[in-house]
C-alpha cells in the first residue's frame, strides 16, 4: 500500500453519546483514524470499547437515541451532514458493510441469490433485467468461491462459512470502495476462519479496496491487516503496523491483550487475564481509560487524561508513562511449560465410549453423523476434542449428556452404563447427570433472563444434595470468581464472561466429576477467555474435575488439555498426547487444522 494513495475514510475527533432526555452519555470520545484505497487496517478491543459503534457511526446506521458527532469524510465528503437519501446512495456502491453473524443479514424466506440481486444495478443505476440480474448474481458467488446451484438455497439450507460467503457477496455487488467486516469470522470453525480471512485479503487485493477488519482477536488481525487500531472504553489507545504492534507493543493494554493470547506452538503457565471488564467511557472521562486494570498506573494516570501521541513513524501511543516502562514490557513476559500430556495415562476412566454411532433420519435416506468413536476421559484429566464444525463433536457430547440416543456403541459414565437415557432407571439416570454437566458456549440462551442469578443456582442445588450439606448460591458465585451479591442480578446485567461464569457454577452445582465444555469460549474476548481457561485450570487442581473441552481452536486446546482426540467427518482420525500431537501431526486433516491457524502476515516484513 503507498503511502500516497488515495485517502477513501477519514474519521476525526468521532464522539457517540447516547442521549435521553435530561441526560447524555458518552460511547465513543474522540476516535480518529484514516483509511486509504487499496489498505486494510483493524480495529481491536474487548466487547463495550466502541468498535461496532464506530462502523455504525460510518455508515449513518446509529439507533435514534445515539448521536454521533466530529467528522466522517468519504472520498472528501462530509457524512455526518449528509441527508438519509444521500447516504443510501453511498452504502453498497461507496461503503459496504459485512456482520458477524450472517444469518442477520439473510433473510431465510429468501433464497441466497436474491440477497445480490436486489444489490445490482446497472453502470447508469437503472434495474437489470431478470436474467441479467441471474447471471450476474451467479457470477458474484463464483467471486466468493462458490458454485451457482448455492443461489437456490435458502440461508436454512447452507452452513455458516457458507452464509458469510453470501454475505459477502451481497455486500460486493454494487463494487464498493472500501468494505467494513465487523467480526466477520468469529465462532467460525479454524479451517472455515481461515478461508473468509483469505476470501476477505484476495478480494480487497484484486479490487483494490478499502478494508475496515473490526475483531477482538489480535491473531486475526495480525494476519489481514497492514496497520492495527487498538480500541479501549471508547477511545483509540494504540496506533501502529500489524508486526510492529505483534513484536513491541508500546502501550500496556495492547501488552496485556497479547499476554492472554494462547499460543498454539507452546502451553503458557499461566494465561495473563487482564482483572475486571471494560469500563463505561463516562467513568473514565478525566483519566487514562485503561488505569483501573493498569499493572503499571501511577497517580498522573489517575489525575488526567493522556493524549494520543506520535512516538515513532507511523505509531501513536496514549501511554504517557511508556519510556519509563518498556523495559518492564520484556520482563513479565509469561513463561512457558510443555509439560503437559508427557505423563501416563490414568487407567481409571470417569467416561468411556465403544464402537459409538450416531445416525439421522434424512427423508428415505439416513444420515451417518458419527461412526465406530472410541474415547476415554480419566479422573481428573483434561481431553481435547478437535475438529470442524460438522465433524460430529457436539453431536458425541449430546450423546454422552442423554440428549441424543447413539445409534449403536457404549457409553459408560462413572462406571453406569449410559447407553440409552430412556431405558435407565430414574435412579441410573439421576446418578450420571450428577457425575457429568455440560457448559454451553452461548450462556445467555441457557440461562433464563427473567429469573434471578441465585434462583437458577437455587434450582439446579436443590437436586445436588440434601439442604443441610449442600452449598449457597453465593459459595458457587465466590468458586467461580464471582461476588456473592451476583445472586441478586438477572443475566441481561452480566457481560459475557461473567455469565459464562454462571454457567459454570450451575454446572458445578451437583457436584460432578466430569464437565464436558461445548465450545464455551469461543465467542468470549481474549482476556475474557483467558481468565475463564485459567478458571478451568483452577477447577481441575482444587476439585479434581475431568474435562472434556470440545473446540475448533487449537491455541485453547494446547492451553488447557492433556490428550486430544481429532474428528473429522464423524471419525477420530488422530489421538495422543496434545504436545505430540500439535507438534508432530501425523494426519492430514491435522495438519490442515493446524495450517488453518491465522499467522502474522508478511506484506510488512518485506518476505
Amino acid at each position: 500500500m503507498s503511502a500516497h494513495a488515495e485517502v477513501l475514510l477519514s474519521v476525526t475527533d468521532l464522539q457517540v453519546r447516547a442521549t435521553a432526555p435530561g441526560a447524555s452519555q458518552m460511547l465513543v470520545d474522540g476516535v480518529s483514524f484514516e483509511v486509504r484505497q487499496n489498505e486494510t487496517i483493524g480495529i481491536v478491543g474487548e466487547s463495550g470499547s466502541g468498535k461496532s459503534l464506530t462502523a455504525r457511526a460510518i455508515l449513518g446506521l446509529l439507533p435514534r437515541t445515539l448521536h454521533a458527532s466530529g467528522s466522517i469524510k468519504f472520498r472528501g465528503r462530509e457524512l455526518l451532514t449528509t441527508s438519509e437519501r444521500q447516504l443510501s446512495r453511498i452504502r453498497g456502491t461507496g461503503i459496504s458493510l459485512v456482520l458477524q453473524d450472517p444469518f442477520t443479514m439473510l433473510s431465510p424466506t429468501r433464497k441466497a441469490r436474491a440477497h445480490i440481486e436486489e444489490m445490482l444495478r446497472a453502470a447508469d443505476g437503472t434495474r437489470l433485467s431478470r436474467s441479467a440480474r441471474r447471471a450476474d448474481a451467479e457470477r458474484r458467488l463464483g467471486e466468493v468461491g462458490m458454485s451457482p446451484d448455492v443461489g437456490a438455497r435458502y440461508p436454512f439450507q447452507v452452513s455458516g462459512g457458507m452464509a458469510q460467503r453470501i454475505g459477502l457477496a451481497a455486500a460486493l455487488a454494487r463494487d464498493p470502495q472500501l468494505l467494513i467486516a465487523d467480526e466477520p469470522s468469529t465462532a467460525l470453525d479454524v479451517t472455515t476462519q481461515r478461508e473468509i480471512l483469505d476470501l476477505l485479503r484476495q478480494t480487497q487485493q484484486r479490487r483494490h479496496m478499502g478494508l475496515v477488519l473490526i475483531t477482538h482477536d489480535l491473531r486475526v488481525a495480525f494476519s489481514v491487516c497492514d496497520r492495527v487500531h487498538v480500541f479501549y472504553a471508547g477511545r483509540l489507545l494504540e496506533v501502529a503496523k500489524s508486526q510492529e504492534i505483534m513484536s513491541r507493543p508500546l502501550h500496556p493494554y495492547t501488552h496485556r491483550l497479547l499476554q492472554a493470547e494462547p499460543d498454539v506452538r507452546r502451553r503458557k503457565t499461566v494465561l495473563a487475564a487482564i482483572a475486571g471488564k471494560v469500563p463505561r467511557p463516562a467513568d473514565v472521562a478525566d483519566m487514562c481509560a485503561f488505569a483501573p486494570r493498569c499493572t503499571w498506573v501511577e497517580d498522573k494516570c489517575l489525575t488526567s487524561r493522556p493524549p494520543i501521541v506520535e512516538t515513532g513513524p507511523g505509531r501513536l501511543t496514549a501511554c504517557v508513562r511508556i519510556h519509563e516502562i518498556e523495559r518492564d514490557f520484556r520482563a513479565t513476559t509469561d513463561a512457558h511449560d510443555d509439560s503437559s500430556g508427557k505423563g501416563t495415562v490414568p487407567r481409571d476412566p470417569i467416561l468411556s465410549v465403544r464402537d459409538l454411532a450416531k445416525s439421522f433420519a434424512k427423508g428415505k435416506a439416513e444420515a451417518v453423523v458419527l461412526t465406530d468413536i472410541n474415547l476415554d476421559v480419566a479422573q481428573g484429566e483434561s481431553v481435547g476434542l478437535v475438529g470442524d464444525s460438522g465433524s460430529g463433536k457436539t453431536t458425541l457430547a449430546r450423546c454422552i449428556v442423554g440428549l441424543e440416543q447413539p445409534t449403536a456403541g457404549k457409553i459408560t459414565v462413572g462406571g453406569v452404563d449410559a447407553s440409552d437415557f430412556v431405558a435407565m432407571p430414574a435412579e441410573k439416570r439421576q446418578q450420571v447427570r450428577r457425575t457429568v454437566q455440560m457448559v454451553f458456549q452461548n450462556p445467555y440462551a441457557s440461562l433464563n433472563p427473567a429469573r434471578t442469578i441465585g434462583a437458577t443456582l437455587n434450582e439446579a442445588l436443590t437436586v445436588a444434595a440434601p439442604a443441610t450439606e449442600r452449598p449457597s448460591a453465593g459459595d458457587l458465585l465466590e468458586r467461580v470468581g464471582l461476588p456473592s451479591a451476583y445472586a441478586r442480578k438477572r443475566p441481561a446485567g452480566l457481560s459475557g464472561g461473567e455469565r459464562q461464569r454462571v454457567a459454570i457454577a450451575r454446572a458445578l452445582a451437583v457436584s460432578p466429576r466430569l464437565l464436558i465444555c461445548d465450545e464455551s469460549v469461543s465467542a468470549l474476548d481474549v482476556s475474557v477467555q483467558a481468565q475463564i481457561l485459567n478458571l478451568f485450570r483452577d477447577l481441575q487442581r482444587d476439585l479434581g474435575l475431568a474435562f472434556l473441552f470440545i473446540t475448533h481452536d487449537l491455541a485453547v486446546v494446547r492451553q488447557v488439555t492433556d490428550r486430544i482426540y481429532v474428528v473429522s467427518d464423524g471419525c477420530i482420525v488422530e489421538t495422543g498426547e496434545t504436545v505430540s500431537v500439535l507438534d508432530n501431526p501425523r494426519h492430514a486433516y491435522t495438519q490442515r487444522l493446524l495450517d488453518s491457524v491465522p499467522e502474522p502476515s508478511l506484506r510488512d516484513t518485506g518476505q
